[in-house]
C-alpha cells in the first residue's frame, strides 16, 4: 500500500461558488486565454486553475499509473485567501473545506486536509474545530507564511497551535508566496529555489520562535524534502550556539528538532533522500507525489525502488509512517463525509 501525503485537488464546484457568492468574501473569478483564475479582494491572484486540479477522474486515473493506493489531497496554496480580511478570510476557509468533503465523498482513495484563515489564529481555531468535527479530517494545510506579511512564529497563531493539539490533527505546511522578488524571477527561480527556502524559514520561526516548545503535541509535515533546513541544520546550530541573535530564543538547538518533523519524498533525485533518511530516520518519511504539478514524483514506486531499503523500512516509508501520523490505519474509514 502507497499513501501520498503531499498533493493538492481543487473541487469542480468552486469556480460556481464564486461565481454565485464570491462578491460578499471580495473574491471574484478572472477568465482569459489562460483560463480561469481567482482574485482576492484586489490583492493576490491565482494561477489559471486547470482540469487536473480540479477533476476527481483525471486524479483516481493519475493515482493508478502512480502505483498510489490513498492519497491525502490538500488545498492549492494559491487558493489560501490569507491576503482577505479575517471575517471574509474565515468564510472562504469555510467553503474550500466544504466543497472539497463534497468532491471527495464516497472516494475511498481520498482523503481531506482542511483549510483554515491563517491570518486570524481564533478564526483558523474555530474553522479547524469544525472541520474536524463535520468531515473528520485529519490533516490541516498551512502556508509558510501569512500573506509575506508575519512569520509562523506570529503570538496570534497560538489558539491554532493549540486547537491542532487538541484535535490531534497533522499539520502540512507548504510554501507559499515565496521570496517575491524581481531577481528569483528568472529560470523558475521561485518555486526551484524560493519554495524550498521559504520552508526553511518557517522552521527557523518554528524552532527559534519556540512554538514547538510551546506546543510539544503538534505533528508536523514539511513538504519537498523539508526544503533547505535538513540540509543546513549545521549552520543553524552554529548560529544558535554563536551568535546573539538566537540568544534565549529555542529550549535546544536546530538539530534536536529535526526529528519533530516528519518529510516527504519529494526531492526529485534518489541522493539527497538517501541523506534525509540517515540524518531524520525511515519513521520520519512519507511519500509525496505533488500531483498535479509537474515538479513532483510521478512515479513513487520507482523513488523508492532506487533507495535500496529493506522490505520494513520501505513499508514504513510507503504508508506505516503516513498511517501513523494522520491517525488513519489501513481498512479503517477514510477521512470525508
Amino acid at each position: 500500500m502507497i499513501v501520498d501525503t503531499h498533493a493538492h485537488l481543487v473541487s469542480p464546484e468552486l469556480v460556481g461558488r464564486v461565481e454565485r457568492d464570491g462578491a460578499r468574501m471580495g473574491i471574484r473569478c478572472c477568465t482569459d486565454a489562460q483560463g480561469t483564475a481567482l482574485e482576492f479582494a484586489g490583492v493576490s491572484r491565482s494561477r489559471p486553475l486547470f482540469e487536473a486540479m480540479t477533476s476527481v477522474a483525471m486524479r483516481s486515473e493519475a493515482m493508478a499509473r502512480a502505483g498510489v493506493d490513498l492519497q491525502l489531497v490538500s488545498p492549492w496554496v494559491d487558493l489560501f485567501g490569507y491576503a482577505l480580511p479575517p471575517e471574509a478570510g474565515e468564510a472562504w476557509a469555510r467553503t474550500l473545506n466544504d466543497t472539497l468533503a463534497t468532491a471527495i465523498a464516497g472516494q475511498r482513495h481520498l482523503a481531506g486536509m482542511a483549510s483554515v484563515p491563517l491570518q486570524d489564529g481564533r478564526r483558523a481555531a474555530r474553522e479547524l474545530e469544525r472541520a474536524v468535527s463535520e468531515y473528520g479530517f485529519r490533516g490541516v494545510e498551512i502556508g509558510t507564511n501569512i500573506a509575506g506579511l508575519r512569520g509562523l512564529d506570529d503570538p496570534d497563531l497560538e489558539p491554532f497551535w493549540s486547537a491542532c493539539e487538541a484535535t490531534d490533527t497533522a499539520i502540512f505546511i507548504h510554501p507559499v508566496d515565496a521570496l517575491k522578488i524581481d531577481r528569483i524571477a528568472p529560470f523558475y527561480g521561485w518555486n526551484l529555489i524560493g519554495n524550498p527556502l521559504e520552508t526553511a524559514f518557517a522552521v527557523t520561526r518554528l524552532i527559534f520562535g519556540g512554538v514547538l516548545d510551546r506546543h510539544p503535541s503538534l505533528r508536523i509535515l514539511l513538504c519537498h524534502g523539508g526544503g533547505h533546513f535538513p540540509y543546513q541544520v549545521g549552520r543553524l546550530d552554529q548560529g544558535y550556539a554563536l551568535r546573539p541573535e538566537t540568544k534565549n530564543t529555542s529550549a535546544h538547538p536546530p538539530s534536536d528538532y529535526l526529528r519533530r518533523f516528519s518529510y516527504d519524498s519529494v526531492l526529485n533525485a534518489p541522493e539527497p533522500l538517501k541523506f534525509l533518511l540517515g540524518l531524520v530516520g525511515t519513521d520520519r518519511v512519507t511519500v509525496g507525489t505533488d500531483l498535479p504539478f509537474d515538479m513532483g514524483d510521478e512515479h513513487p514506486s520507482r523513488t523508492l525502488d532506487a533507495l535500496g531499503l529493506n522490505a520494513a523500512d520501505r513499508a514504513r516509508v510507503e504508508s506505516e509512517n503516513a498511517l501513523e501520523l494522520f491517525r488513519l490505519r489501513e481498512g479503517a474509514s477514510v477521512p470525508g463525509i
